[in-house]
């Protein structure tokens, strides 16, 4: 695994599959913030079409145990620690990881689909999010969160809910590991991409 690091910045450049190899070294529940651009889930009928993005820091931990992480919470909030989680609706873990990895069904018949590696997070800390078109440009909150798809209540029965999220690896553009912060340089689109991994 090789890392360049950045004579203007505390961080280095690392390409996806050296991340994908640093964070399989895992093997215990370890800190970690991640820097991703995804792609808002928002309802038909919106004005941005394809022409939008989301770019986000969350500060969380990977190969974390769900069931005790939502158990631990209900203790908390005086309720049973008698969550049992649904099955997994899409996606299998690479075991003893914090990848999960999908095929995706096809489309049309006939259609190859390939295989697609995600990293699981536990959110203790959403850092800040910007909307943005393609370019780069800002885009308000304002006229985002009209077309935002509800998210669901869920199951944890919790009142304040606990977040796992799963972000495809060629989402990250940079990550916090330890004491370094890495910019996954085959996934930065923009400059706006490098300078919001800080």
């Amino acid at each position: 695994m090789t890392a360049v690091a950045l004579p203007t910045a505390a961080k280095a450049l690392i390409q996806s599959t050296d991340m994908v190899a640093l964070l399989a070294q895992i093997r215990a529940a370890r800190r970690i913030t991640i820097f991703a651009k995804t792609t808002p889930d928002l309802i038909p009928g919106n004005p941005f079409g394809t022409d939008i993005r989301k770019v986000s820091r969350v500060h969380g931990m990977v190969l974390t145990n769900y069931d005790n992480i939502v158990n631990n919470q209900r203790k908390r909030e005086g309720k049973p620690a008698d969550f049992v989680p649904a099955p997994r609706p899409w996606g299998t873990r690479i075991t003893d990881t914090c990848f999960i990895v999908h095929t995706p069904k096809p489309k049309r018949k006939g259609d190859v689909t390939f295989p697609k590696m995600y990293v699981e997070i536990y959110v203790t800390n959403a850092m800040g999010h910007e909307y943005q078109r393609e370019d780069g440009t800002p885009i308000s909150e304002d006229e985002v969160k009209p077309w935002l798809r509800p998210e669901s209540e869920g199951r944890q029965g919790l009142e304040e809910k606990r977040i796992i999220r799963t972000y495809e690896i060629k989402n990250v553009i940079g990550f916090k590991f330890g004491k370094t912060v890495y910019a996954v340089q085959d996934n930065l689109t923009l400059l706006q991409d490098l300078v919001a991994v800080r």
